[in-house]
Order: C-alpha cells, then structure tokens, then sequence
C-alpha cells in the first residue's frame, strides 16, 4: 500500500460537509431529543463535525497509522460557494500555508438557494437561505450560524427580517445567480491550478459550461463525486433513510453514510 504521508488536508462545503442534521445540540431542543432518540445506539454523542465525512476521514488516517499534519473541516451550514472562495483565499494567504504538502477537498454548489451578504448590524457575514418557485425566491431565512445564533444575533435577524427579505426578492435573478456561480468557480479552479495547489473536489462544477471547463484544461480525475448531493439521494444515504424518518431529513448524509463517503475518499487519495 502506497501512502501520502504527512500532508495537510483542509474541506470546504456547504451543510453536506459539515455533517448538516447530525447535531444534538442545537437551540431546537425538540430536535435534540428526537435526534439522541434516532442515534441512541452511537452512545456518547460527539460534536458535529466528529460526525461530518471530514471527521470520519481524519480518524481513519489515525487508526491506520497515517502520518499527517492536520485536518480541518472550514464547512458552514447554509452557507455556499462564496464562503467557501473566502475561507480558501483565506488559507492560501496564510504565510504559514504549506502549499506543496496540503491537499484541499472541495464541495462546489451553484448558490441558487443562498445569498451570502456582509451584514453590518451583525459586523458579520450571514446566510439567507431560500427555495425558488417559478424563478422567485420564497421561504426566505437568515442565520449568522444556522441553530448557533446567540440571542442578541436572532434579536437583530429578526428586526431586520423584512428588510433582509425584501433585499433578496428585489435583487434574486436565477440566470445571474447562476452566470456569477459559473465565474466564481471557473476562477477559483484556474487560480488554484495556476498556484499548483493539490485539490479534490467531492461535488464537481457540474452547472459549469463544458466549454469553459476545456478552455481552462479542466481536470474531471479531480473528482470525486459529480453531484454530493444527487449521490446521497441515488444511495439512499439520508438521515431520513438511515433513521427509518424518524427524522424526515431528506437531503443530508446520515452518520453511516459519511462513514462511507470518508472511506472513499480515503481509499481514493490515502491507499
């Protein structure tokens, strides 16, 4: 068995990477109870992130004896693609960034259900999430840390609520949503090209124009799922499957399941 040792190993996502669903202690005390009901069987529950694929992957580097430096999970529930250009910016501008002995996991997605804002009230980012019907934006929410916010941080989303909306409904266009997605990535994928920065991509820039990928030589053995989330829905690999909907959580990966989206990573990149 051929190993990579010693390297860094940095993910990025949306809620698919950060283990969305897979919490016991959220704000929501009703879903607490429902989710140390469902998971009773785990024992001692563990913080989020222990159960997200990132962590699953970093304890199979440990319990097979992988030398690395360290693994970090940068995801962020309801947060999307901008967030994700920001935190890798972030990392790469870092002097103590190892370039040429860290390895970064990306989860892309084409942000329709999410616009990221700088919200001064808050002095931070927030997310406001939504669904599209019939090219508008409906069901709209916000969150600094979706089931986190301190009270002070829902007191101030909430004063601003209609505020907020109004700002999405009159700004929110699906092909411009879409065309800013498409160039947002393509120069994400050609500046980490152009720096030879090592990366994966475990959900790939399938809403990208397949001439555009050409022309920046786009590499698809960088992949490692097309789509994460068509995956866990194709495989039946939701909380909601898992726990037999005892929690109708249809999108998110169960536990189990990012035990097995670790382990092909694991057997992708580390045997």
């Amino acid at each position: 068995m051929e190993m990579v040792l010693g390297r860094n190993y940095y993910f990025f996502g949306t809620s698919y990477t950060a283990g969305g669903g897979l919490s016991y202690n959220r704000s929501d005390e009703e879903y607490n109870n429902l989710f140390k009901q469902a998971y009773s069987h785990l024992g001692t529950f563990l913080p989020q992130g222990e159960y997200a694929y990132p962590g699953y992957f970093k304890r199979l580097l440990d319990e097979n004896g992988v030398s690395y430096g360290e693994v970090v999970n940068f995801a962020k529930e309801g947060f999307g693609l901008e967030r994700i250009i920001r935190e890798i910016y972030k990392l790469i501008k870092d002097p103590s960034f190892d370039r040429g002995n860290s390895v970064l996991f990306i989860e892309l997605t084409n942000n329709l259900h999410r616009r990221d804002t700088w919200f001064n009230p808050i002095n931070d980012h927030i997310i406001s999430n939504h669904h599209v019907e019939n090219g508008k934006p409906t069901k709209i929410y916000h969150a600094k840390t979706w089931y986190y916010d301190e009270k002070d941080d829902i007191e101030v989303l909430n004063k601003y609520d209609s505020l907020l909306k109004q700002y999405i409904e009159l700004t929110f266009n699906q092909d411009e949503v879409l065309a800013k997605a498409e160039s947002q990535t393509i120069g994400l994928l050609t500046l980490l090209d152009t720096l030879g920065i090592t990366y994966y991509l475990t959900s790939s820039p399938f809403y990208v124009d397949s001439t555009l990928l050409k022309n920046i030589k786009y590499n698809p053995n960088r992949e490692i799922f097309y789509n994460l989330e068509y995956e866990i829905a194709l495989n039946k690999w939701s909380i909601a499957d898992e726990t037999h909907y005892m929690i109708n959580d249809q999108h998110h990966a169960g536990v189990y399941a990012n035990k097995e989206i670790a382990n092909i990573i694991y057997k992708r990149i580390i045997v």
